[in-house]
């Protein structure tokens, strides 16, 4: 078929016409679209800054600042440093109150979201997740999770964070997502594994979590980040160590000490893991504002 220019010029003269009529309702439509643009970008950027609120740098913590208070909770006396107290449950800790719970100076919770089984690989979830999850939200205590690795790959570690993210979908949590790494005392699908091979999978699991705006960490106890892991590279994560004593003797910066297994808190009916975790004033103030 021949095209026509005549017909051609008249179609681009009145495409130019129109837009020369209707120049505010051109202005308005882009004007509209970049506002939907720009609250999109801080809408995002806001929902990043809370789900990290407690994003902070490792430390190396002197022993002798330890105290604890009357009821026994264990704080960090040092002059630059504010630390606070949170206990880790998990379904085995039976009619929990979160309301009592924060009046009796808890300010957070670390949550388990399951564990994938030692021989099996399957995952197994924590069956009080959800209620804990919900419960612990609705007193205003901050929430954390995390989840027993048996991870033997990267792959199989992405599986097991992007569970752990699935489980808490709807929630922003403040406190970190952990990988939690711990010793079988039977014949266990990673007992071969490498520290090269523990180290992979811890950066996979924390990067899959932060890759959704969450900060990774990374639970274990001293033996465990001087032999087992390659501390150097992961050390950018939140490093929570368990060790129950009365002083923490570690060489390792952390940000959380998990210091006793047998704590008694009112709003427990039973034995919890106790945690104490430590921040510079001046960081803490900064992600408060």
């Amino acid at each position: 078929m021949k095209k026509d220019p005549g017909r051609l010029l008249k179609n681009v003269l009145e495409i130019r016409n129109y837009i020369r009529n209707h120049r505010f309702l051109s202005a308005a439509v882009c004007l509209f679209l970049i506002c939907v643009v720009i609250v999109v970008l801080v809408i995002s950027c806001s929902i990043r800054r809370s789900d990290t609120s407690v994003r902070s740098s490792a430390e190396h913590l002197d022993a002798s600042f330890w105290k604890d208070t009357e009821q026994g909770i264990r704080y960090y006396d040092q002059e630059g440093y504010r630390s606070e107290f949170g206990i880790d449950i998990s379904e085995w800790v039976e009619d929990v109150d979160f309301g009592k719970l924060r009046s009796s100076g808890v300010s957070f919770v670390i949550l388990r979201a399951g564990y994938r089984g030692y021989e099996t690989g399957k995952f197994v979830p924590d069956t009080r997740f959800a209620e804990y999850l919900k419960g612990a939200k609705a007193a205003g205590l901050r929430v954390g999770a995390y989840f027993v690795s048996q991870a033997v790959n990267e792959e199989e570690a992405v599986e097991e964070a992007q569970y752990v993210l699935e489980m808490c979908k709807g929630y922003a949590l403040e406190m970190p997502v952990y990988i939690d790494l711990e010793s079988v005392y039977d014949t266990a699908r990673t007992d071969e594994l490498s520290a090269k091979d523990f180290t992979d999978i811890v950066i996979t699991f924390c990067k899959t979590v932060e890759e959704q705006g969450m900060r990774g960490g990374v639970y274990a106890n001293d033996q465990w980040f001087h032999n087992k892991l390659l501390f150097d590279r992961i050390k950018q994560y939140d490093i929570w160590i368990a060790q129950y004593a009365d002083e923490l003797s570690t060489d390792l910066p952390v940000n959380m000490w998990q210091y006793s297994s047998e704590g008694l808190v009112d709003g427990c009916s039973m034995w919890v893991d106790l945690n104490v975790r430590v921040f510079r004033e001046e960081a803490q103030e900064s992600q408060e504002s």
